[in-house]
C-alpha cells in the first residue's frame, strides 16, 4: 500500500535522522496534541519542544503561503501589463506628433480628418502588431515552461491572450 519502502525502528535506535513524526488519532486530532505532546516529552527528555500541529494546519500554511505567492505574481503580470501599454502608448504618441506638421499641411491641402485618423491608427497598426504577434508566439513556443509554473490553469488560454493584445493595441 506505501509508494516507498518504509521501517518503522524505534527513536532510541535513531535520534537525530528523524525531524517528524506523524500520528493517526480516532476522534479529533486537535484534543489529542495535549496528550501526544506529554507522550514525547516522556519517551525523549532530551529534546524538549516538539511542535505539534495537525495536518489541516500544516496545508492551509502551504496553501496561504501559494496563495499569496499567486496574487503576488499577478500583480507584477498586471504591472508589466500596465508599462508594456505606457510603452507602446508613449511610442505611437512620439510618431504622432513628429508627424503635426505633415498632419497640418495635408488638413491644410484638403485631406478629411477622417481619412487622416484612418491613416494614423494604420500607422499604428503597423507599429504594434507584429510586437504582439511576436509575443504570442514566444509565449505559445515556451508554453511547455508555463505550463510546469501554473498549476489548475491551461497555458493556451485564448482568453488570456486575447485581452493581452486588445489591451497592447488598444
Amino acid at each position: 500500500a506505501f509508494s516507498q519502502p518504509r521501517a518503522y525502528v524505534t527513536y532510541e535506535q535513531f535520534p537525530n535522522r528523524f525531524s517528524e513524526v506523524y500520528f493517526r488519532v480516532d476522534g479529533s486530532a486537535s484534543k489529542a496534541l495535549p496528550l501526544l505532546q506529554s507522550v514525547l516529552t516522556e519517551v525523549v527528555p532530551a529534546k524538549p519542544g516538539f511542535v505539534l500541529r495537525t495536518l489541516g494546519e500544516i496545508l492551509s500554511g502551504s496553501i496561504s503561503q501559494d496563495i499569496w505567492l499567486s496574487r503576488l505574481t499577478s500583480l507584477f503580470g498586471a504591472l508589466a501589463l500596465a508599462l508594456a501599454c505606457f510603452g507602446v502608448y508613449g511610442v505611437i504618441s512620439y510618431l504622432v506628433v513628429s508627424r503635426t506638421t505633415e498632419i497640418g499641411i495635408r488638413l491644410a491641402v484638403g485631406a478629411r480628418s477622417g481619412q487622416l485618423l484612418r491613416q494614423v491608427i494604420g500607422d499604428a497598426l503597423k507599429t504594434v502588431a507584429p510586437g504582439v504577434v511576436l509575443g504570442i508566439g514566444i509565449s505559445i513556443g515556451s508554453e511547455r515552461f508555463i505550463g510546469s509554473l501554473l498549476y489548475g490553469a491551461k497555458p493556451r488560454d485564448p482568453l488570456t491572450y486575447g485581452a493581452v493584445a486588445a489591451f497592447l493595441l488598444l
